[in-house]
């Protein structure tokens, strides 16, 4: 351009780039699963002003953005941290391509397959009864119920376990309820879950059941397990414990459980029996499957009603009892085994002829010695006890 006096500058642009990378791409052995950084290391035949990373598209995911970090001063080797590359999956292999800017703004790269974990944020979990169970009062959430029920001083008494029961299982009949898992993680593959089912007769150690296994998950998903309470089952829980998995470096997941009490109504009074084989006797123990919750001695004085020949018995008092001693009732408490003292009594049973099965228990025939009625009791297994009818016989 005729005229023009100002400074011009210029490049030649190649044909071909002929420049060259070099890199070695590594991840911090701390907190692999959580902790999205790598090192990145190398040399280029020119100076280079910026490296970057970037994860590539790999079995269907997409690829993640480029990550760059400044070389201040321009050189040709490299040694730099950068974080935020790695996309959050379960799949451990990515393919990632090295790019280098030279100090002339020409891009250099190279790929490399690499196996990283890194999983992004920890998967959450939690197990529940079925929103149909609950809402019908197949299942109770015990502490709910006793806080709804103006109970709520006894919620302390009960342990980190007991938060919900089958209610009204008399054992007539096989009762199935089912436990949900709900779990969601960040993964944009998948993650894996773990599950197994348990059985426990009264307190005894819990035993894995056939049902078990292992699904797989993609962001929010829920998953029902049925859990049985067999035909003739007395006292126990059915239960389930679940583990979500998200990354292959660290198999201990995040887990969580779920345990249903059952208390069968027709085994619940394990024994009501004289304290003494002479009249007249004045004490009555009485000895329950499972549990009670009760606020004051008044309230099982007035839960418990003995009957002998037709006449009401008067409660006088009552203990907490192990068997061999007592332990005075001062205020609210939990127990399953208890003497109270009543009105004088023979503890003789009574002249009646046997009939039908002896081992009937609501039935009026055999040798017995009293009714017993309980009212209002709140079992800790069982839920709420409205009216429950039995009667103590000689074995």
């Amino acid at each position: 351009e005729l005229g023009n006096k100002g400074d011009w500058n210029g490049m030649i642009v190649p044909e071909v780039l002929t420049e060259t990378l070099v890199a070695e791409v590594t991840k911090p052995a701390l907190d692999p699963c959580r902790l999205n950084r790598i090192a990145v290391n190398g040399t280029a035949s020119t100076q280079l002003q910026e490296i970057g990373v970037k994860e590539l598209a790999r079995d269907g995911m997409p690829a993640g953005p480029l990550v760059s970090a400044a070389i201040n001063p321009k050189s040709e080797t490299f040694s730099k941290t950068i974080n935020g590359v790695l996309l959050p999956k379960y799949a451990t292999l990515r393919d990632l391509q090295i790019v280098g800017k030279t100090r002339d703004g020409y891009n250099i790269g190279l790929g490399k397959t690499v196996d990283f974990c890194y999983a992004g944020e920890k998967p959450t979990i939690e197990t529940k009864p079925s929103a149909v169970d609950l809402s019908s009062g197949k299942v109770i959430d015990i502490v709910s119920r006793l806080i709804s029920s103006g109970k709520d001083l006894l919620v302390p008494l009960l342990s980190t376990d007991e938060k919900y029961a089958v209610e009204g299982f008399d054992g007539s009949a096989t009762v199935t309820v089912n436990g949900i898992i709900t779990t969601d993680d960040d993964n944009l593959d998948k993650y894996v879950v773990n599950y197994q089912t348990f059985a426990q007769q009264n307190h005894n150690p819990m035993v894995p059941t056939a049902l078990f296994g292992t699904y797989e998950a993609f962001q929010q998903n829920a998953f029902t397990l049925p859990l049985t309470i067999s035909e003739g089952a007395t006292m126990g829980s059915v239960s389930l414990s679940a583990t979500a998995i998200d990354c292959q470096c660290d198999l201990s997941g995040e887990g969580a459980s779920l345990k249903l009490w059952y208390q069968n109504l027709d085994t619940f009074v394990e024994s009501v029996t004289p304290a003494s084989a002479t009249a007249p006797a004045t004490g009555i123990i009485v000895k329950l499957q499972s549990d009670i919750l009760f606020l004051t001695k008044n309230e099982l004085l007035s839960s418990f009603v003995f009957r002998k020949n037709s006449v009401t018995l008067t409660n006088f008092d009552v203990w907490v009892y192990d068997g061999s001693t007592t332990t005075p009732i001062t205020g609210l408490g939990r127990a399953n085994w208890f003497l109270f003292e009543v009105s004088p009594f023979n503890p003789m049973a009574s002249l009646r002829s046997e009939q039908g099965n002896p081992n009937e228990r609501f039935a009026p025939e055999g040798n017995w010695i009293f009714e017993v009625y309980c009212y209002n009791l709140y079992s800790v297994y069982g839920g709420f006890i409205d009216k429950l009818e039995t009667m103590n016989r000689y074995p």
